[in-house]
């Protein structure tokens, strides 16, 4: 299965559970007595929580997908491209260490200040 259909999967199982069975579920919760609604309770929790693995998973892969597609949009040809290609991530993976190491900084400071007041 393909990153594509699994996509149109997760949203699909989203919007099934959304806009479908736990409406429903809802629904028929108010209208039962309250022995009936333990067991019912239980059930809307279940696909609740497979409704929000199903939208995470969709996230997830729509993410997964467009970094594809750009990784593969400028793809190299010859050695030199992707040594290029590389030199250019690792270049990026250090501007983000350093972002990370900088910004730590300034949230321990902030953080610091603010405990003072």
């Amino acid at each position: 299965m393909g990153l594509s259909s699994c996509l149109l999967l997760s949203l699909a199982v989203y919007a099934l559970l959304s806009f479908f069975l736990l409406p429903a579920l809802r629904a028929a919760w108010r209208s039962q007595r309250t022995p009936a609604k333990v067991s019912r309770a239980g059930a809307i929790a279940g696909l609740e929580t497979i409704r929000r693995f199903a939208a995470i998973s969709a996230i997830t892969l729509a993410i997964c997908i467009v970094l594809l597609w750009a990784a593969t949009a400028g793809s190299a040809v010859t050695v030199g491209e992707v040594q290029h290609l590389l030199t250019r991530a690792d270049l990026a993976l250090e501007g983000v260490k350093l972002f990370r190491s900088g910004w730590e900084t300034l949230l321990f400071a902030v953080f610091f200040l603010l405990g003072r007041l």
